[in-house]
């Protein structure tokens, strides 16, 4: 799962140069005529890389990890094949699922 660091640095904008000046480059490659655009995309592609779309790839999430399922319930992963907040997950928790914080996020 990515950390909010490594995406903000994989979305920094880039200096395309004096001709270019009035545009954003995105450091993903994606230009932008507007800053404003550029923040949507960032925080767009963030939600994008903090989804959960499988009930399957909750497995490879880290204990601790605390999300929002699709049903808007905040749930925290404990130790265990698919256990949140003393529930075992079926197919009824409502992906897609945000991921809110993990540990590897650092301290909350």
């Amino acid at each position: 799962m990515i950390t909010l660091e490594k995406h903000l640095a994989a979305h920094a904008s880039v200096n395309p140069g004096e001709e270019d000046a009035h545009l954003i480059l995105c450091h993903c490659g994606t230009w932008f005529d507007d800053e404003g655009d550029h923040r949507a995309h960032v925080a767009a592609t963030w939600r994008e890389a903090r989804t959960v779309r499988e009930v399957e790839d909750l497995d490879a999430l880290l204990v601790g990890t605390i999300l929002r399922c699709g049903y808007g319930r905040v749930w925290e992963k404990l130790p265990g094949h698919r256990r949140f907040s003393g529930m075992e997950v079926g197919k009824d928790l409502g992906v897609p699922a945000l991921v809110v914080w993990t540990p590897e996020d650092g301290a909350a």
